[in-house]
């Protein structure tokens, strides 16, 4: 008898008569066992028959697939915390400049008597407390400085309406009134000479061009991550919010506000703290210790836009809704919101609460704005995406 195993073709030869097979290993494989009775074979006048065997896996090709697909079942539940958890986190460079803030509900506005010392200087009857809830965001860690606005002028070949005009007033702090003043723009510091620090917030900024600026670097975004990503001024419940950083005082310090804390008129402390320095200009961003989540300059150095209108009697609407969640602001009104408080402005004006509007945002018969302040910046909030 010839027994022929030939494991290239994966079958199994039997030549001739007179064997008994009781098993047989093909690669490492146990074969079901064949008894061939040669007695009982009729072999006709043709050659036995071939037996085909399909090859099983081997062990090896098993430890394989099992790697192949754990791979894949590792990715797909990355990619499944990845859309749910981490999709909020945007480039690197721009989380390096940007704190996220979750969301979450606080007491907007102020008590009736957080201001009652200051009676030459009493607040406006417009900060009524009011429970809100905001989402998650993000918000920039610092007021835009030059260096940044610089970048998007060029970048987007883009002129701000005060490069358009020849001349703008000025308000003049030393003689209390507004005086014409040409070539004044986004580059000046604050005595409308050519501001030298590129890490100042940029200043003679309108509500227009900071809008301009973050319609820009959404594009340049959305380009980089293949997908909308929203840049825009924040609400100003969410300023207030990432402002206040948990806090309930009347700032984000405690009840006082300092010199050594804050760049403001210390001329004119809060509820007759004592007096501190008045540097009359701007600092550079950061020169200041940060609030509990790691902003910097959310009171005083330069007052910053916010996106919503401003109305007198908008939180009382707010309060009678029980909660307002996410509130935008009127969808009208004569000007914008301002939040924070500059280097000029006493010490009750940089309150987590403050919210006066600028009335220097007016406009011409052109629509063009005719007035410039050299103590408004800004800084945006992305989206979640």
């Amino acid at each position: 008898m010839t027994n022929e195993f030939n494991d290239n073709q994966g079958q199994i030869n039997i030549a001739d008569g007179n064997s008994n097979i009781s098993s047989e290993y093909y690669n490492g494989s146990a074969v079901n066992a064949v008894n061939v009775e040669t007695q009982n074979i009729n072999y006709y006048s043709n050659p036995p028959p071939r037996i085909n065997i399909k090859k099983k896996a081997s062990c090896k090709k098993i430890i394989v697939i099992g790697t192949i697909v754990l791979v894949i079942v590792t990715f797909m539940t990355y990619m499944f915390y990845a859309f749910f958890y981490f999709k909020q986190i945007p480039l690197k460079t721009v989380i390096d400049d940007y704190v996220l803030i979750h969301g979450g509900t606080f007491q907007m506005g102020s008590p009736k008597d957080e201001n009652r010392e200051e009676k030459k200087y009493k607040k406006e009857d417009d900060e009524t407390q009011h429970k809100v809830e905001v989402g998650d965001f993000y918000i920039s860690k610092y007021e835009i400085t030059l260096k940044k606005f610089k970048t998007f002028i060029n970048e987007a070949v883009h002129k701000t309406e005060a490069e358009k005009r020849s001349n703008y007033s000025i308000f003049d702090f030393n003689k209390n009134t507004w005086n014409v003043f040409e070539n004044i723009d986004w580059q000046c510091n604050v005595s409308g000479g050519t501001q030298t620090d590129a890490n100042q917030p940029v200043i003679y900024v309108s509500w227009k061009a900071a809008n301009e600026y973050c319609e820009w670097l959404s594009g340049k975004l959305s380009r980089e991550v293949d997908k909308k990503v929203i840049v825009r001024l924040p609400t100003e419940a969410e300023w207030e919010y990432a402002c206040r950083a948990g806090t309930t005082t009347a700032f984000s310090t405690g009840n006082n506000l300092t010199t050594a804390e804050a760049n403001y008129d210390g001329n004119l402390p809060y509820d007759d703290n004592p007096k501190g320095k008045f540097i009359k200009n701007t600092t550079s961003v950061g020169s200041y210790p940060p609030n509990r989540w790691g902003l910097y300059d959310m009171h005083g150095n330069a007052y910053e836009w916010c996106n919503d209108w401003y109305s007198s009697n908008y939180y009382d609407e707010c309060k009678k809704k029980g909660t307002a969640k996410n509130p935008t602001g009127p969808t009208s009104g004569k000007y914008h919101i301002l939040r924070g408080g500059s280097w000029r402005s006493y010490g009750k004006s940089c309150r987590s609460a403050d919210r006066p509007g600028d009335p220097s945002e007016s406009l011409d018969d052109t629509n063009n704005f005719v007035n410039l302040v050299s103590y408004v910046s800004f800084r945006p909030v992305i989206e979640i995406f």
